[in-house]
């Protein structure tokens, strides 16, 4: 756990030995002291004996540097503490640096540091392509023409909205730059723009491929109903506890809240790019489902039974979703495992994207 940091430092009149800051105009003490935490500190440099520029040139000082307490310093850590030992007798450099310091920022993980770090890049990437989004932004009006297909579903403009920043989370870079230097950026920049063209169009026929699917499906079903307040029921009996939670936790219709799980309303928020191609199959997979159940239920049923297991697991993981990067992933990609052990249970013909069956979505789920 880390918390924000603290500055101290110490001034000593010219020409005195030890830390601190010498000037023309010292003073006795910079607030506030920072008293230092019981037990051995971990000690990392940052930087050693670096010169100061002349006059007023630019300090050739990465800006982004990247601290980690040492492998053999574990956390909880009760401070941070950021040391300084300098000498100069000009005032433009404290003032320089006292602005410097006032943005420094630390993080509670990794992950976090990760994440936001992530984040400015692909705003500066965004930012750097702004004319070729806005030809994205333009070819998703497409997304208009879908309008009988997401009535009672999505508004147009969120639709639109929605698919570019989908678009956007699929080109920008995913991962942290192994060097924040400019070509580093340069180069995330050509890769971004090279995997713009026809990017837009592909999407629309994707999503109208969807909607049109979920049309389809919604038509035999029917919307799911809303379910009318009830006033809490007082119980006479013990016994009556089992059947008002069997009650409450029967579906009012199965197969249109099975639609709204797999195709919910910000189906783009939440699906990225790359497995949008995959869900007009697992669209396909629901509705042959509903044709054989109301032919065989007890088959049905029964695979239902082997299918329940996993989703037991996933809405626990949704309930309480990890906060680890890579932990999400994982989550991520057992979703969509069990999205194919559906197709293979329920519509084989199909076919699947990976191999699937309990005993490898067991593995994976232990791994």
């Amino acid at each position: 756990f880390m918390l924000p940091p603290v500055f101290a430092a110490s001034a000593q009149t010219p020409g005195a030995v030890g830390p601190g800051v010498t000037s023309t105009n010292p003073v006795a003490s910079v607030d506030p002291r920072v008293p230092r935490a019981a037990g051995r500190p971990c000690v990392v440099e940052l930087l050693h004996q670096r010169p100061w520029p002349q006059q007023d040139a630019y300090i050739d000082i990465d800006p982004n540097i990247i601290y980690m307490p040492p492998v053999s310093c574990p956390p909880p850590w009760a401070k941070i503490i950021l040391k300084i030992d300098m000498r100069t007798t000009r005032r433009s450099v404290l003032d320089t640096l006292g602005m410097d310091l006032a943005h420094v920022r630390l993080f509670r993980s990794a992950d976090t540091m990760r994440l936001a770090t992530l984040s400015g890049i692909q705003r500066l990437v965004e930012l750097a392509l702004q004319k070729d989004l806005a030809w994205v932004q333009k070819d998703l009006r497409d997304l208009a023409r879908f309008d009988a297909l997401t009535a009672n579903f999505c508004p147009t403009e969120e639709l639109q909205e929605s698919a570019y920043e989908n678009l956007k989370r699929h080109i920008l870079p995913a991962e942290v730059f192994p060097a924040l230097t400019e070509a580093s950026f340069r180069a995330a920049v050509q890769q971004t723009r090279l995997q713009i063209p026809g990017l837009a169009a592909q999407l629309v026929e994707r999503v109208g491929v969807i909607l049109k699917l979920r049309q389809d499906i919604q038509r035999r079903c029917g919307p799911a109903p809303v379910l009318p307040a009830t006033k809490p029921k007082t119980l006479s009996d013990l016994s009556q506890l089992n059947l008002a939670t069997k009650d409450a936790s029967r579906p009012a219709n199965v197969w249109a809240a099975e639609l709204d799980t797999l195709l919910p309303r910000h189906f783009l928020a939440t699906i990225p790019f790359a497995q949008l191609a995959h869900l007009p199959r697992y669209l396909k997979a629901l509705a042959t489902r509903m044709e054989r159940a109301a032919l065989n239920p007890v088959k049905d049923k029964e695979r239902a039974g082997q299918l329940a297991p996993y989703l037991a697991r996933l809405k626990s993981l949704a309930a309480n979703p990890p906060k680890a990067a890579g932990a999400r992933q994982r989550m991520e990609t057992f979703r969509w495992l069990v999205e194919e052990f559906k197709v293979s249970l329920f519509a084989q013909e199909l076919g699947t994207a990976v191999p699937v069956s309990p005993k490898r979505l067991d593995e994976y789920w232990q791994s």
